[in-house]
């Protein structure tokens, strides 16, 4: 059943108030985003580090794709009266100190960062799953989380065919 067939019904069964359902809505949604910094710090990391030339365009497009994501969901959140909040991932600031310890070490090979993102990737698409299969959100928004599934797992596809064609060269 995919997002947009799912049942018109409150979550949390019966007795849920609008507000509450507002607010699970909008916690969901901050996670879909923390979901994306993860992306975008991972593509960001690996467009940093890979020396292979013509990886560094696809990490690059991969990143653009998770922070365009992460600026969608934050709009969607202030469209259902929330806000934007990053208290709840701490994993940024922390994040964000490894990337800078790591700018200090030579690049990683090609394979080891493609493998990197695989992972990434394989985890972005359980978390959307996870998510979206607990809760029903409102129809444009239900669109939005749609496509983005749909372009995570063809981002998947294509860092999974990228890695069996760099295998073939080490």
């Amino acid at each position: 059943m995919t997002l947009l067939h799912k049942k018109n019904e409150l979550v949390g069964g019966v007795g849920d108030s609008h507000g509450a359902m507002k607010k699970r809505i909008i916690s969901n949604l901050n996670r879909l985003i923390a979901v994306n910094i993860d992306r975008s710090l991972e593509y960001r990391k690996a467009m940093n580090e890979v020396e292979d030339k013509a990886l560094k365009p696809v990490f690059q497009r991969h990143y653009q794709q998770s922070l365009s994501f992460r600026y969608t969901l934050e709009e969607r959140v202030r469209t259902e009266g929330g806000i934007v909040s990053y208290a709840s991932y701490p994993r940024l600031v922390f994040a964000q100190l490894w990337a800078d310890l790591n700018s200090l070490f030579p690049p990683r090979r090609a394979d080891v960062l493609l493998e990197a993102c695989e992972q990434r990737e394989m985890e972005s698409i359980e978390h959307y799953k996870k998510i979206t299969a607990q809760l029903v959100f409102p129809p444009r928004t239900a669109e939005e989380i749609y496509f983005q599934v749909e372009s995570i797992e063809s981002a998947h596809r294509e860092i999974v065919s990228l890695s069996a064609l760099d295998a073939l060269f080490i």
